[in-house]
């Protein structure tokens, strides 16, 4: 694997408990405010998924990246095919609040089957795999 630069990775939310900026949102309270920097030096310092490890969050942490791109490649794939919310949720025979869940990143409640549901709704699907 070559040596790539150092990137920072932010983890915060604002005093509302939002995510301003509508990047990744980590919903863990034990990332707000910190900083990791990756080392370019593999011998200093531990990795991020050890450090996840470490707090016994990388479960979830990975749980909410996974369900945040998938809900950005909806609202993507939505807005290409021109589908409004309220139409998706018609489509979906479920509530607009159903769909503003689905598609928010700070909504954890999504299953497998309504993210299956809305992909093929917008044409694509979802594959899973275990690695």
């Amino acid at each position: 694997m070559p040596n790539l630069k150092p990137i920072p990775l932010v983890f915060w939310k604002s005093a509302s408990g939002r995510n301003p900026t509508g990047g990744f949102d980590a919903r863990a309270p034990a990332l707000q405010g910190i900083v990791i920097m990756s080392k370019e030096n593999k011998h200093l310092g531990s990795s991020f998924e050890s450090w996840l490890d470490e707090k016994e969050i990388r479960e979830e942490v990975t749980a909410a990246a996974v369900k945040a791109v998938i809900a950005h490649q909806l609202a993507e794939e939505m807005k290409k095919k021109r589908i409004t919310k309220k139409r998706m949720a018609e489509l979906m025979k479920t509530s607009r609040a159903q769909v503003d869940r689905l598609l928010g990143p700070d909504s954890g409640s999504a299953t497998i089957e309504s993210l299956q549901r809305a992909a093929r709704i917008v044409g694509r699907d979802i594959s899973l795999q275990l690695v």
